[in-house]
């Protein structure tokens, strides 16, 4: 993951290096020439990077070799927490609304309110992902997110041991 993470964020740095390529190639897939010419794409790759970056670290938080039970929850529940401010907010990155300021500027003019209303709508459904995710059951008693002080483990492999 984070490798992946780390190269999407050199990728942007070349994003109109890569446009150029693929329009410039003779047999460009049909989806990869719509993608690129569609003005919104570029848009749309700086949102879901951005929003990678709260998931990224979110991740990597848990995945460490000695978290409990509960400080996955509170890890999950900070990243839900973050996403409800960025709906409430409607918040848009930096590099997003300078997009739709240089869109208003050329030909082609992007919807800002459509841009939010899709944006609030990513993150309801993140939210919303992640609340059905810590209400999964296990063994019938146990309600992740809700658990009481636990031991800490060294080793994934023991909370089998320790829920069995």
């Amino acid at each position: 993951m984070a490798c992946s993470y780390a190269c999407l964020g050199k990728g942007f740095k070349n994003v109109s290096d890569i446009k150029i390529y693929f329009l410039g190639i003779e047999k460009c897939p049909q989806l990869l020439k719509n993608f690129f010419e569609d003005p919104r794409s570029e848009l749309w790759l700086y949102f879901l990077y951005a929003q990678s970056a709260s998931f990224h670290q979110a991740v990597l938080k848990l995945e460490g070799q000695t978290v409990s039970a509960i400080e996955a929850a509170k890890e999950i529940n900070q990243l839900k927490d973050n996403l409800t401010q960025k709906q409430i907010n409607q918040f848009l990155p930096f590099m997003v609304r300078q997009l739709i300021v240089k869109s208003k500027d050329n030909v082609t003019d992007i919807d800002e309110e459509f841009v939010k209303r899709a944006a609030t709508e990513f993150y309801q459904t993140s939210r919303e992902y992640l609340e059905q995710w810590l209400s999964y059951q296990r063994n019938g008693d146990i309600l992740l997110g809700r658990f009481k002080k636990g031991p800490r483990m060294g080793r994934r492999s023991k909370i089998s041991e320790c829920i069995n």
